[in-house]
């Protein structure tokens, strides 16, 4: 049995949900710390997909910063359109939709560990709940967690 310790109050409905971009960025460091202590049970597969989320708010936390817009879930998402564009998956798309596209193909170019790193980033969706146990090793997870740390590393430089 995992057993997390956290200074989080339940009972506070206003720190139950994101609300701005310093929230999007919390509750990404925390499901990759989540993810990790996973990995250490031996749950191979819950770590691989909760990692994954990890990447992909700390992508919606660069738009926000980059749309210049600090609470974007409590004054757009789900009450708009542009919520629809947002609310994806998809990494590549999220990293177009970041403004960072170019920028992290000419740095991927420039630096294998960085363009690896992606190369083993894109395996992850968020249909891997659906994978079947036994599918993830502490090997492939292991991996998968420092190319996220190497990737969280750049978007937080740029």
């Amino acid at each position: 049995m995992l057993t997390f310790v956290r200074n989080f109050d339940k009972t506070n409905k206003n720190q139950a949900s994101m609300k701005n971009l310093i929230d999007i960025q919390t509750l990404a460091d925390l499901r990759l710390e989540e993810a990790e202590h996973l990995c250490k049970g031996g749950y191979f597969d819950g770590a691989f997909y909760l990692a994954g989320y990890s990447i992909e708010l700390y992508l919606k936390a660069k738009i926000a910063e980059n749309l210049d817009v600090f609470d974007f879930y409590s004054q757009y998402a789900p009450k708009s359109d542009l919520s629809k564009t947002f609310l994806i998956h998809n990494l590549e798309r999220l990293v177009l939709l970041s403004g960072l596209q170019t920028k992290f193909s000419a740095a991927r170019d420039a630096d294998s560990i960085l363009d690896d790193a992606w190369v083993t980033l894109k395996e992850w969706s968020e249909k891997s709940r659906y994978d079947v146990r036994g599918l993830h090793s502490a090997k492939n997870v292991n991996g998968f967690i420092n190319a996220l740390k190497i990737i969280i590393r750049w978007i937080k430089m740029n």
